[in-house]
C-alpha cells in the first residue's frame, strides 16, 4: 500500500460471529494495514487515528448470513478494486 493510495477500508464480517462485538477485528485490520507503512509503532489505539489523519474512511459491515462457512472475514481497500483478504472458519 502506498502511503496515500487508499481512501477507504472496509472490514466485512459474515456468519455466526457477526452477532458478537467484532469491532476488534476492524482495529486489528487497521493495525495490519499500517504496520509496514508508518515509521511509528502502530497500536490498536492509534490505528484509527492514523486512518483519520490520512483521510481513510473505515467501515465495519456485519451480516449473520454466510452461505458456505460458519464465519468469513474480508478486509478490502479501494486500491485493490474489490479484491479482499479472506479469513474463513469452517
Amino acid at each position: 500500500m502506498a502511503k496515500s493510495s487508499v481512501t477507504h477500508f472496509k472490514v466485512e464480517v459474515n456468519g455466526e460471529i457477526a452477532d458478537k462485538d467484532v469491532s476488534v477485528l476492524k482495529l486489528s485490520a487497521l493495525k495490519g494495514l499500517f504496520k509496514d507503512v508508518v515509521s511509528d509503532q502502530v497500536s490498536y489505539v492509534n490505528a484509527p487515528l492514523l486512518a483519520e489523519e490520512r483521510g481513510i474512511g473505515v467501515e465495519l459491515v456485519t451480516d449473520p448470513y454466510c452461505e458456505s462457512f460458519r464465519n468469513v472475514t474480508v478486509d478490502r481497500d479501494d486500491e485493490r478494486k474489490g479484491s479482499g483478504f479472506r479469513s474463513r472458519a469452517p
